[in-house]
C-alpha cells in the first residue's frame, strides 16, 4: 500500500502546471476527504493508515483531522524521495509555500480541495475506513458506517444455568435441580444507509439441553433445537457528540416469530460520551410483545420488557479496546390463561476484549456473569464483526 502511496505523490509531483506560487490552497486543518484529496489516496486507504497512527493525525470523537504543515513535513521526512530532476510541489497549505529542493522548472499540480462543508452538514472522515476497536466494541451502541457499508458479524455464545426446582414424582415431592446447556449462533447484518440511519437485521439458532436431577441421580433430558426470532430495525443518530453532549442514537426495532413466539415491536435510545482513552455509554430499550397464550407454558412470553445498559470501553491502543458493562432485564407480569409470568428482575456484569485481526475485521471474545442468580449463570461468546464496502 505504501507503495503505491509513493506513487500517487510523485504523480502529483509531475502533474499539470499548478497556480503562482505562495498561492493559498489547501486549509490548516483537514477532513478525511481533504488530507485524501491532498495525498492523493482514497478515503479509505487514508483511513486505515490513520487508524494504525501510520500518519498524523487527531481523532475527535468519530472524525479524523490532519494539519496541513503537519502532512507536509511527514512527507518530506518520511516518504517523498524524488529524483533531482523532478519538478518539486512548491505550494500545499495555506499561506504557507515549500521551497523547491532544485531550480523550479514547471511545477506540480495538487487536486483542488474539496468544498467546505455547510453548517449544519454531516461531518466527513466518520468510521468505518478509520474506526477503532473502541468503535467496533460500541456498535451496537452509535453508528459507525457510511453511506453504502456493510458489516457483516458471526456470534458464537455457550450459556450455562443451574436453576433449583421443585419435582413432582407420583404425589411427592422431592427438591431438584435444572441445569441448561445453550449453543447460540447469531448472525447480524447492518447497512449504512445514509451518513446517520442504520439498517440492520439478526437472528439466531440455539440448541438447548436441559437436565433434571434428584438426590437419586438423573431425572430426565430434554434438547431442542430451533431459529430465534428475526428482528429488523433502524438505527439514527439525532445529535451528535460534543463539547459536554454525548451522541445520542435512536433505535426502532420489530421482532417477527419463526415459530412458537409473537410479534413484538420496540424502541430505545443510547448516550454515548467520550474521554480519551476510555467511551462511557448507557442504553435503555422497551420492547411490547403482542403475546400469545399457549397451553405450553415454557411458551408463554412476558408482554412488557424494559433492557438497560451502562458501560465503559477502555482504548489500550487504537486496535486492542477492553470493556465491561452491567446489563438489566426488567419484566412486567403478564396474566394468560393457564399461568400468570410475574414480574422478574435479572442483572449481568459483562467483560470483553476487542481487537483488530485484519482490514476491517475484529474479534470480541466475551464472558458475562449473573448477578442475581436469574437466569445465565455464566455465559461464554466470541462475535466477529467485518466492515466493507460492496
Amino acid at each position: 500500500m505504501l507503495r503505491g502511496f509513493r506513487l500517487s505523490i510523485y504523480v502529483l509531483a509531475l502533474g499539470a502546471s499548478s497556480p503562482a506560487f505562495g498561492q493559498s490552497a489547501y486549509p490548516e486543518i483537514m477532513n478525511l476527504e481533504q488530507a485524501a484529496a491532498f495525498l492523493g489516496m482514497s478515503r479509505a486507504e487514508l483511513g486505515q493508515i490513520a487508524a494504525w497512527r501510520q500518519v498524523p493525525v487527531l481523532q475527535i470523537g468519530p472524525q479524523w483531522r490532519f494539519g496541513c504543515r503537519a502532512l507536509l513535513t511527514w512527507l518530506a521526512v518520511s516518504y517523498i524521495k524524488l529524483p533531482p530532476t523532478a519538478p518539486a510541489v512548491v505550494y500545499g497549505c495555506q499561506g504557507t509555500a515549500v521551497a523547491p529542493a532544485a531550480a523550479p522548472a514547471a511545477t506540480a499540480t495538487i487536486p483542488a480541495p474539496a468544498p467546505e462543508a455547510a453548517p449544519g452538514a454531516a461531518p466527513i472522515g466518520e468510521a468505518p475506513e478509520g474506526e477503532t476497536a473502541d468503535d467496533v466494541f460500541l456498535r451496537d451502541q452509535r453508528l459507525l458506517l457510511g453511506s453504502g457499508d456493510v458489516t457483516l458479524e458471526l456470534g458464537l455464545f455457550y450459556a450455562r444455568s443451574d436453576d433449583q426446582a421443585i419435582v413432582v414424582i407420583n404425589d411427592f415431592v422431592f427438591p431438584g435441580v435444572i441445569e441448561q446447556d445453550s449453543f447460540i449462533s447469531t448472525f447480524t447484518a447492518r447497512y449504512g444507509l445514509f451518513p446517520d440511519t442504520e439498517l440492520f437485521a439478526s437472528s439466531s439458532l440455539r440448541r438447548d439441553t436441559s437436565q433434571t436431577f434428584i438426590s437419586a441421580g438423573e431425572l430426565a433430558r430434554t434438547s431442542d433445537t430451533g431459529f430465534g426470532d428475526v428482528t429488523l430495525g433502524v438505527r439514527e443518530t439525532v445529535l451528535h457528540e460534543g463539547l459536554g453532549v454525548p451522541d445520542v442514537i435512536l433505535t426502532f426495532e420489530a421482532g417477527i416469530p419463526t415459530g412458537d413466539s409473537s410479534f413484538s415491536l420496540g424502541g430505545g435510545v443510547a448516550l454515548v460520551k467520550s474521554y480519551d482513552p476510555v467511551v462511557l455509554f448507557a442504553n435503555g430499550n422497551y420492547s411490547h410483545t403482542f403475546a400469545r397464550d399457549f397451553a405450553d407454558v415454557s411458551l408463554l412470553e412476558a408482554e412488557d420488557r424494559l433492557d438497560t445498559t451502562l458501560g465503559f470501553a477502555f482504548a489500550l491502543n487504537d486496535t486492542l479496546t477492553l470493556s465491561s458493562a452491567l446489563t438489566g432485564v426488567f419484566t412486567g407480569e403478564s396474566t394468560f390463561t393457564s399461568a400468570t409470568l410475574r414480574r422478574r428482575e435479572s442483572f449481568n456484569l459483562q467483560f470483553g476484549l476487542t481487537t483488530l485481526l485484519s482490514s476491517g475485521f475484529y474479534i470480541e471474545p466475551t464472558v458475562s456473569f449473573s448477578l442475581n442468580g436469574v437466569g445465565n449463570d455464566v455465559v461464554l461468546g466470541l462475535s466477529m464483526p467485518y466492515t466493507f464496502q460492496p
